[in-house]
């Protein structure tokens, strides 16, 4: 999956630069290895979700810092590979979905009747982002806004008897959750490269312990402010941390 690495820092620059945004890249398992047929079928899909989390969720450094966020927006992705399944992460530290305004398209749309939407979760109204054409900026659109083009993502994954999920908080983030059935598409690794690559392993799963203490840390100060505050924001943080510890545990533990 390296080859994912060099065209993501290729888009990161093209598509950051002209909206005046500061964008990171860290991949971690780019290691794993797959059948190019699997590679060329998932790339796409990967890319899309990366142009769509530069474009519209990641923020310009001045509103970033405004959020007491680091003027930099972090973009990560996590791949990880066990029995049959390969596992993508692609998370950002973005603005998050709008849910609020997704409420108010999907009832002016007519999805659903204004008695209906407020028995929707927020999981439920996330998967609207998925229909053909829906944008939480301007309701359905044929271009620009979040959500162009992750019918198409969906579309793909399915078509690979795959599955996409996604949480997000409306100030804290997105992630995206790829799982990809591969059956015997994993390529075979000699033993020296097989070597090198369970050397790449350990090194990153050392790393990303670090990164899940982190995110508890945080995880638990945000617990601690819903309690004082009863503060939504603090609830929806923590649940997005949550969130991001399982994803990395499971990565950990399957790697």
């Amino acid at each position: 999956l390296d080859s994912l690495i060099h065209s993501a820092d290729r888009l990161i620059a093209q598509v950051s630069k002209p909206l005046g945004k500061k964008v990171s890249l860290k991949m971690t398992g780019s290691w794993v290895t797959v059948h190019k047929t699997l590679l060329n079928s998932i790339y796409e899909p990967i890319l899309l979700l990366v142009r769509n989390s530069i474009e519209h969720g990641i923020e310009t450094p001045l509103i970033r810092e405004r959020s007491g966020k680091k003027e930099t927006g972090h973009l990560s992705i996590l791949s990880s590979f066990q029995n049959d399944t390969l596992r993508l992460i692609v998370s950002d530290d973005g603005r998050g979905l709008d849910f609020g305004l997704i409420r108010e398209k999907a009832v002016a749309k007519g999805i659903f009747s204004q008695d209906e939407i407020h028995s929707k979760t927020n999981e439920e109204l996330a998967q609207l982002i998925f229909e053909p054409g829906f944008s939480t900026l301007g309701g359905f659109s044929s271009r620009g806004e979040r959500g162009l083009g992750l019918d198409v993502v969906k579309k793909s994954l399915e078509k690979m008897g795959g599955k996409i999920q996604l949480v997000s908080t409306s100030s804290y983030g997105t992630s995206f959750e790829l799982l990809i059935p591969v059956n015997n598409e994993l390529s075979p690794l000699s033993k020296q490269e097989r070597k090198k690559h369970l050397q790449k392993e350990e090194e990153e799963k050392l790393k990303l312990i670090d990164e899940v203490s982190d995110y508890l840390e945080r995880f638990s100060l945000a617990i601690h402010a819903m309690n004082d505050q009863e503060s939504s924001a603090s609830a929806y943080e923590a649940y997005r941390l949550a969130h991001l510890m399982k994803g990395l545990c499971s990565v950990i533990g399957w790697n």
